[in-house]
């Protein structure tokens, strides 16, 4: 994504607050912002966008952050903005059958974006200011028409948790991560063991065994079955 990581920084801290408080997950949040800055390549404006469209749907003023009685119709409004021929119930913000839970902002946007062409320009522009603020409607449009850059960042996450998932099952299969655990485990029971005062040799002695192994490959005969006890015992 044409976006640095400083860039992302700066949109969160203006608008990470009132996205949380409309319900938006952080990966929608960074996708969002994705989406708009790499039309702008403004991560200030691209962040206080989405702040003000966060604020707007609930009625608030994002200038003041107080309730608007200018604004407290503008779920309706928006929807009688998004009447066309093909769509005549218009969107809503609010989930099917209900008129007090949102839908995600990510899901909204995606069908705005869908209708957006079937949209007269008036409509385009009224929903717009009326969504985004006067002084935000360019950001919104960058939203709306680059859609596609904000699906591209969701898939890009979802791909690199699963490279980091991957990743992490290569690291536990190594023979470095399983010698480190088992160094952890025999600590662990060590700390339980009553005499304290061996403490410090059974885990240098253990701490040995590991590194021999890691080193040869094979566990040796002189320190498999009873011979582990004399073997640890000389460490002490």
């Amino acid at each position: 994504m044409a976006e640095s990581n400083q860039d992302i920084v700066e949109g969160m801290e203006r608008s990470a607050a009132a996205l949380a408080a409309v319900g938006t997950s952080t990966e929608d949040a960074f996708a969002m912002f994705s989406g708009i800055n790499e039309v702008l390549q403004n991560a200030e404006k691209s962040g206080t966008a989405l702040r003000s469209i966060s604020l707007r749907l609930r009625s608030f003023d994002e200038s003041t952050e107080e309730y608007s009685d200018d604004l407290k119709n503008i779920t309706g409004e928006l929807v009688d903005l998004t009447k066309t021929a093909q769509h005549t119930q218009g969107v809503s913000v609010f989930k099917d059958g209900s008129t007090t839970e949102f839908k995600s902002l990510v899901e909204y946007f995606g069908e705005i974006n869908e209708i957006w062409d079937e949209m007269t320009q008036k409509q385009q522009n009224d929903f717009l200011i009326k969504a985004f603020g006067r002084t935000q409607a360019q950001a919104g449009s960058a939203l709306i028409q680059n859609y596609a850059g904000v699906t591209k960042a969701l898939d890009e996450m979802s791909n690199s948790a699963g490279s980091a998932d991957k990743e992490m099952e290569t690291i536990k299969s190594s023979l470095e991560y399983k010698l480190n655990a088992l160094k952890e485990t025999w600590v662990g029971t060590a700390q339980k063991m009553a005499d304290r005062s061996v403490l410090g040799g059974i885990i240098d002695g253990l701490t040995t065994i590991s590194e021999l192994i890691g080193k040869v490959g094979v566990v040796p005969t002189a320190i498999t079955g009873a011979g582990i006890f004399g073997f640890v015992k000389n460490f002490r």
